[in-house]
């Protein structure tokens, strides 16, 4: 995979892009941003149910 590979190249010496490259492969398996709400992996949260849980 793509991913996997930033990964491995961006390690080899620099930090900040193995972890920006880590962070975007860990988003690509969840499907979903990481500024999201981990709750968005549940079955039947929707947008107006995590509202309501936030407040």
């Amino acid at each position: 995979m793509v991913t996997q590979a930033c990964v491995v190249v961006s390690s080899s010496g620099w930090l900040s892009p193995a972890v920006a490259a880590m962070e975007l492969a860990q988003m690509v398996t969840q499907a979903m941003w990481a500024k999201d709400s981990y709750l968005r992996q549940l079955p039947h949260f929707t947008p107006e149910l995590l509202q309501r849980c936030a407040d």
